[in-house]
């Protein structure tokens, strides 16, 4: 089995996977470019950037405000080209602002799992035309209670199941009564238009 392999950040001193550290592009003398390592792992680039927009927040919010057109356009044309990666990132965001990830869960190794459950549901759309989303099992927001936005909570369903189902939980792990309630509906509909 191959070791895993470890770099010492220049910041912080840690020895760490070299997956902690972001990798940038360098231009070789022969006109081809390959990738190298930073010296400071992501969470220390990641605090030095913090610490400098903090510091900066007046040249950070006018440098924005002066190239808005091209950071939308940037976010735009990436959304679209990541169409999975987006939506997780963006459920991630609206999972962590209303508290439904818990530390233990808040890595890039639980978020690579959402990635691919979103991945999935966008190659189901593509593939056959019908409109999937991932949806949490157990609701983000109940009246009864709060599902966490983790892998082992989502399933991918089509857009019109989520619609129907929206926010209801029968108090169950699988949570498929309100399947039970969609065949209901349908049955009753065919009966009443004698389909």
């Amino acid at each position: 089995m191959a070791s895993e392999k470890l770099k010492k950040c220049k910041n912080c001193l840690k020895t760490l996977s070299i997956q902690e550290f972001s990798t940038y592009p360098d231009k070789l003398k022969n006109g081809t470019s390959i990738r190298r390592l930073l010296g400071n792992c992501k969470l220390c680039v990641s605090e030095k950037q913090k610490q400098w927009k903090a510091v900066n927040k007046q040249k950070v919010k006018s440098y924005y405000s002066d190239n808005r057109e091209k950071y939308l356009a940037n976010s735009k044309a990436y959304q679209k080209a990541n169409i999975a990666r987006a939506k997780a990132l963006m459920a991630r965001a609206r999972a962590r602002k209303i508290k439904r990830i818990p530390k233990w869960a808040d890595n890039e190794e639980t978020l690579q799992k959402i990635i691919e459950i979103y991945q999935k549901a966008t190659n189901l759309t593509n593939e056959t035309g019908v409109s999937y989303e991932v949806d949490h099992i157990i609701p983000l927001m109940h009246s009864d209670v709060c599902g966490l936005h983790i892998p082992e909570n989502l399933q991918i369903i089509t857009a019109a199941e989520n619609i129907v189902k929206m926010d209801t939980w029968d108090g169950t792990n699988n949570n498929e009564s309100w399947k039970k309630e969609i065949i209901l509906l349908i049955k009753n509909l065919a009966d009443k238009y004698n389909v």
